[in-house]
């Protein structure tokens, strides 16, 4: 993504973590959109326990009054939180 965008974005920065245990601190954005990470988590075998920790995560870097933008394919197991 940083050579696709580097000409364009020149300031933009791409960070390489685990979205279950990001590294930024408490109340750091003002918003997060996630394209189908959600979904990812939410695998039908494993259950609802990663796309959990995401959602807590999401919580917990979200300043108090920020948004959260969460685009899914809407499926069962995910909105259900189970298989």
């Amino acid at each position: 993504m940083l050579c696709r965008n580097i000409r364009d974005r020149p300031l933009m920065r791409w960070h390489i973590m685990d979205m279950t245990a990001m590294q930024f601190k408490d109340e750091s954005f003002g918003a997060v959109i996630d394209i189908g990470g959600l979904d990812a988590l939410m695998e039908p075998e494993l259950g609802p326990k990663l796309g959990n920790q995401y959602l807590s995560e999401v919580k917990r870097v979200l300043k108090l009054g920020a948004k959260f933008v969460c685009l899914t394919l809407a499926e069962s197991h995910v909105l259900n939180g189970k298989e």
